[in-house]
């Protein structure tokens, strides 16, 4: 599951791949020559060695610490398991780390009941104590946790009630508590206080399926099984993970990706656009698809001139040509996206589509906007200047992976054709994190993912400028709407304020959305067997086993 933030953000240098580790096999018994007539001695099986699944993460490695970490994938989730999971139809909840929840009857408090006898990797015990310790660091605003805060603008104090139960108090009604809590990573309090952060992120003492082993930045994370996994109650054979060792390696470019997943380097991985084909024509690579929920998009920032001008905003909105940019960037095999929402967002509306189809789709259009607005060519250098006389030349900063790169150039392409210059500028996530956060950026181009509506809130809240809100958007209207949103207990209704938020933002287009990738993932059936996916494509780890 990718993080609610950038990318993705899914998201960057290639790593160093490390050697393959042999499929492990069984000895069939063998006889040895017979030195007498008495019957040969057989051999017993030979041993096999530890079984290992092999993956990728295509972002670039980032410290795990689960306090500064903005980042969300699999090398987190790996190690840090969820509170609770959501079912197969994402439609309920499953409890991991507790039993049982309830809501008061105001809707400003929950309680939860965590299961006994549960320990993190230190042998700590998992408690009531241990999750109010991890609350209060993602609320303590000194700290200004980056997973803390959408909690920091709903959760006022959290509770202990006795040595398994606790309680979360609430500011105001919070529609979405249990699904961004479904991802939260929860620390072992002494292992944090006892290594320090620096250390405690090359550990990551938590308690989920795996357990860390060692961590080489930018090259891969090793882990072993946690035995003490009680597994995710949605899971075919819920428990103990069936592999001995998980392997990720960290490597962005998809040529070599794709490259390792064909000879077996790897067992599971996404799959680019131009080698889908290919995947399906290998026996050994079966094929998952599903609508994904991230939006890809082009972003502004908004406190930068010219795109503090709403028409300046609008205009590039006309201008830019989806298709285009799908067949280029993703084979076509993409959704085009007019919504701030991906496909798979629970509050994604198909007419949301058409009304942003209304004000896209039309180079002509952009340039007489931009002409209106005194941003003319003067010269007939095809670079139009802005009315104090200045080149609209800006750079459009995205973070290193291929499929991004050919995003940027086509849309530096498409700027160019209304008389805009775009200056393609490439960084690593770490650095497009760092500069977006500051605000040091003019253009950017990325992405955004959550199942859930309120990734705007996490996106557009002004709260959320110097952390997520990488296009600084600061509007007490849209705040207004956010919040209506975020507090909306009853769904219809909390679906009215998602359309809300969806048009006002398709009406002063602080950002434009440019698709929904489909999610492609292959893995190699020869290899590994996973029983059961949910309907994004992803699954359990309690749910896949090794071939034999």
């Amino acid at each position: 599951m990718e993080e609610p933030e950038e990318e993705a953000a899914p998201a960057e240098e290639e790593a160093a791949p490390a050697e393959e580790e042999p499929e492990p096999t069984k000895a069939s018994a063998e006889e040895e020559p017979a030195p007498t007539e008495e019957p040969a001695p057989t051999e017993e099986p030979a041993p096999t060695g530890p079984t290992r699944i092999t993956l990728v993460e295509s972002g670039g490695y980032t410290s795990l610490d689960p306090f500064t970490n903005a980042w969300h994938a699999t090398p987190t989730f790996a190690v840090f398991g969820p509170m609770w999971d959501y079912s197969l139809d994402l439609k309920e909840f499953g409890g991991i780390w507790v039993e049982s929840w309830e809501f008061a009857e105001d809707a400003l408090s929950a309680t939860f009941k965590l299961k006994p006898n549960l320990k993190f990797t230190d042998g700590t015990p998992i408690n009531a104590e241990a999750l109010k310790w991890n609350f209060d660091m993602y609320l303590d605003p000194d700290l200004a946790s980056p997973g803390g805060g959408t909690i920091r603008e709903f959760v006022s104090s959290v509770d202990v009630i006795d040595e398994l139960t606790f309680r979360i108090n609430l500011i105001v009604p919070w529609a979405m508590l249990m699904d961004e809590l479904s991802w939260k990573e929860i620390a072992s309090p002494t292992a944090y206080e006892t290594l320090g952060p620096e250390e405690y992120a090359q550990q990551l003492i938590s308690y989920g399926p795996w357990i860390v082993k060692k961590v080489t930045p930018d090259v891969s994370i090793e882990y072993v099984r946690n035995p003490d996994w009680v597994g995710v109650p949605f899971a075919e054979d819920p428990g103990d993970v069936n592999f001995d060792e998980l392997l990720i390696k960290y490597v962005t470019d998809e040529a070599v990706v794709y490259a390792m997943l064909e000879t077996g380097e790897i067992d599971y991985a996404p799959i680019p656009a131009q080698y889908l084909q290919q995947a399906r024509d290998n026996p050994n690579i079966e094929v998952v698809e599903s609508d994904g929920y991230d939006t890809y998009y082009l972003g502004f920032n908004n406190t930068f001139y010219p795109f503090t001008e709403e028409g300046v905003r609008q205009a590039i909105a006309y201008a830019i040509d989806r298709e285009e940019i799908n067949l280029i960037a993703f084979e076509g095999e993409a959704n085009l996206l007019y919504q701030p929402l991906g496909t798979a967002n629970t509050g994604y509306n198909p007419e949301m589509e058409e009304y942003g189809m209304q004000t896209s789709n039309d180079p002509e259009m952009a340039k007489v906007m931009l002409d209106e607005l005194g941003f003319v060519d003067s010269d007939g250098d095809g670079i139009r200047e802005d009315p104090n006389g200045d080149k609209m030349e800006y750079e459009l900063m995205f973070p290193q992976d291929p499929t991004r790169q050919r995003i940027a150039e086509t849309l530096q392409s498409q700027l160019r054709n209304i008389g805009i210059n775009t200056m393609l500028v490439v960084v690593d996530a770490t650095l497009m994190r760092q500069r977006t956060a500051e605000g040091s950026h003019q253009m950017i181009t990325w992405g955004y993912a959550m199942l859930t509506p309120d990734i705007t809130t996490y996106i557009f809240r002004s709260s959320r400028i110097g952390a997520s809100n990488r296009n600084h958007v600061n509007d007490p209207y849209l705040d207004s709407l956010l919040d209506a949103q975020d507090q909306q207990l009853d769904p219809v209704k909390r679906q009215e304020a998602t359309d809300a938020i969806s048009e006002y933002l398709i009406d002063h287009r602080f950002h434009v959305p440019l698709l929904s990738p489909k999610y492609y993932n292959g893995y190699r059936s020869d290899k590994i067997r996973i029983a059961q996916f949910n309907i994004l494509g992803g699954f359990y780890w309690d749910d896949v086993y090794p071939v034999q």
